[in-house]
């Protein structure tokens, strides 16, 4: 008896609605980029903090402005040259939850501190991979 095997298609439909006289494609590409802004300032303000104002004087607001970008700026560094995503990158939420929040001890041995981690660890080739690079 032959088995039928069912395939469900997620698709994404979008609509976009202009007055450009470009071409659909075009068109398409301009609102993509776009689309892309939003999620960079969404980053900004979830993993960086970047919509807290944390002085009453317009100084010490740029320069909070300032090393946030610093930051921001140094985790894009990280991901393009520590885990190799050139064009698709990874949100920062993620890659703090995948490589920075670990469960592991920190022990002292031997005039030397080790990190011993977990074993079972999803995430540890994609670190030890990460570790590599840096060194």
């Amino acid at each position: 008896m032959p088995v039928q095997l069912w395939v469900q298609r997620k698709i994404q439909y979008q609509v976009i609605l202009t007055n450009s006289d470009k071409a659909p494609e075009r068109v398409w590409r301009f609102y993509n980029q776009r689309a892309c802004c939003e999620n960079f300032i969404k980053e900004g303000i979830y993993d960086f903090g970047l919509d807290r104002v944390v002085s009453h004087s317009y100084a010490g607001n740029c320069t909070w402005f300032e090393l946030l970008m610093l930051g921001y700026n140094l985790m894009n560094l990280f991901k393009e040259e520590v885990l190799n995503q050139k064009k698709s990158k990874t949100m920062i939420y993620s890659i703090k939850e995948r490589l920075f929040l670990i469960t592991g001890k920190l022990i002292h041995s031997a005039k030397k501190w080790i990190l011993k981690l977990k074993a079972s660890w999803a995430y540890r080739g994609e670190y030890e991979r990460a570790l590599s690079r840096l060194y």
